[in-house]
């Protein structure tokens, strides 16, 4: 069964099901680019392991001049200090300050040549936990090392929810973005948007010159994994979600939800 979305389904983002729907997408996809890879390239799956802190305010680390300093002495030094025995002085209990962390675990698509395993091209599907805050800052930062290097970059930002991506000008109106950053042309990206009512378009993928780009399927990939999810018998269409879109566009979310055929 499929969505009744045209393209990109809200709910699985709403009802947090992203996660396992990533994981699958990103399997589908490196197999829909494999097919059309040449022989001098080959498709894998990377993954990228991150800790996420969810401490809200981080401790500040400075150099302090102690007010009570503990150096060597002499035995006159030991006898002073000896008087005050441990049962007059009484401890006072208080909590740590534990940093509460998360191993956040989030797979990509790298085409690699096969000679050198060099690697040509990453594409990415974002996740809400890289569209916030703690992990937003990480995946950044990993993202702005890779720009530096000899490799393109694929971004494909298929979420309401979350911060988009920062350039030196505002991205072109859409609810959802491919972002294709080629190693020839930064700091230049080249940015793809559609919105809720349309198709997932089909996107160019870079190689090395003088191979040709080749061009991906986008929405035969969200339809392979939402399908092969059985994403259809789990959904509850009947819910109006809460997303990060104004009131008319989640009504038309509500009433296009509507329409699909309930499981059998």
């Amino acid at each position: 069964m499929k969505s009744p979305f045209p393209g990109v389904d809200p709910y699985l983002e709403a009802q947090g099901f992203w996660p396992d729907f990533h994981a699958r997408f990103i399997t589908y996809l490196s197999d829909e680019i494999a097919g059309h890879l040449p022989t001098a390239y080959h498709a894998s799956i990377g993954e990228r392991v991150s800790l996420v802190s969810h401490q809200e305010h981080r401790l500040q680390t400075k150099t302090v001049i102690p007010d009570v300093a503990i150096t060597g002495g002499g035995p006159s030094d030991y006898a002073a200090s000896s008087t005050a025995t441990l049962s007059e002085v009484q401890p006072t209990t208080i909590p740590h300050i534990i940093d509460a962390q998360e191993e956040l675990r989030e797979t990509y698509v790298e085409i690699v040549r096969r000679d050198d395993q060099s690697l040509v091209t990453v594409i990415e599907l974002l996740s809400p936990s890289n569209k916030t805050e703690p992990g937003l800052s990480q995946y950044v930062q990993k993202q702005n090392l890779l720009l530096h290097e000899k490799v393109h970059l694929l971004e494909l930002d298929l979420l309401l929810g979350g911060e988009r991506r920062r350039f030196q000008k505002p991205l072109p109106p859409g609810h959802f973005y491919a972002m294709l950053s080629r190693v020839e042309n930064r700091p230049n990206c080249d940015v793809y948007a559609w919105n809720l009512a349309s198709r997932i378009p089909a996107v160019p993928v870079p190689l090395l010159a003088p191979d040709p780009d080749i061009l991906v399927n986008l929405a035969a990939v969200f339809e392979t994994t939402y399908g092969r999810g059985r994403y259809a018998d789990i959904v509850r269409y009947d819910d109006k979600p809460e997303l990060a879109v104004g009131a008319e566009t989640l009504d038309w979310i509500a009433d296009t939800a509507r329409s699909q055929p309930k499981p059998k």
